[in-house]
């Protein structure tokens, strides 16, 4: 099997989920043995989160704990590495250079699911960084697929809710907000909604009526198969 490392702690509880998640894909029964799974959990400062996240902060200065986290793991042994983070996808660049290991892509497993599903029109949440990126809206487009975002007001209540997310200080109303982000992209016609941010997928219990695509998720699955698979 293939040795996983993952650039984690942003948040904590998405790293531990995405580690949890693909212990349980990972079919043991085959196998025969549990995954081996590396993480370097970068010890990023709250400040940097809010000002990246909240007040919209250029990010460089988090790009060296990528770099040395992707560096470290792939000393470590790993056969390929994941970043568990959207918005910091912008330097993916940057990380795969860094090593001679495969990178795999967060944005390039999103956009390959909603090929797979044949989806035309698909709505977007994540953070104002990751929307003003545009890593989803180019490849998307070159595929003839239409992608709906949130209006700025519900976009920056949105981002709060990530905050929170990220620090775990979120609450029942952190849940009525992403539900209504997720229902005004549905008004919009569009056929299913990307989680473009990792730490979204702790609210997904309100939406199960919805056609959801949660980033956290195929990454755990494309994960998986690689460890398995190769």
């Amino acid at each position: 099997m293939k040795t996983l490392g993952v650039i984690g702690g942003l948040g904590p509880q998405t790293t531990a989920d995405l580690y949890r998640r693909i212990g349980e894909l990972v079919d043991v029964s085959k196998t025969g043995q549990r995954p081996h799974i590396i993480i370097d959990s970068i010890p990023i400062t709250t400040y940097l989160e809010n000002e990246n996240i909240i007040h919209e902060r250029e990010f460089e200065p988090v790009l060296p704990y990528l770099i040395n986290a992707a560096i470290n793991l792939e000393k470590s042994g790993a056969d390929f590495i994941v970043l568990a983070c959207n918005s910091l996808h912008i330097f993916t660049k940057e990380i795969t250079e860094a090593i001679n290991v495969p990178f795999v892509s967060i944005t390039d497993t999103v956009v390959q699911t909603v090929l797979e599903k044949g989806y035309k029109k698909v709505g977007l949440l994540g953070t104002i960084r990751t929307n003003s990126s545009k890593m989803y809206d180019i490849p998307l487009k070159k595929q003839g697929v239409d992608l709906y975002k949130l209006d700025v007001e519900r976009q920056k209540e949105l981002n709060k809710t990530i905050i929170r997310l990220i620090n775990n200080t979120y609450d029942q109303s952190d849940s009525i907000i992403f539900h209504d982000a997720v229902s005004k992209l549905f008004d919009n016609g569009v056929e299913g909604v990307i989680l473009a941010c990792t730490d979204l997928h702790l609210l997904m219990n309100v939406t199960d009526n919805f056609e959801i695509i949660d980033a956290m998720e195929v990454l755990a699955q494309r994960s998986a198969k690689i460890i398995q698979n190769g």
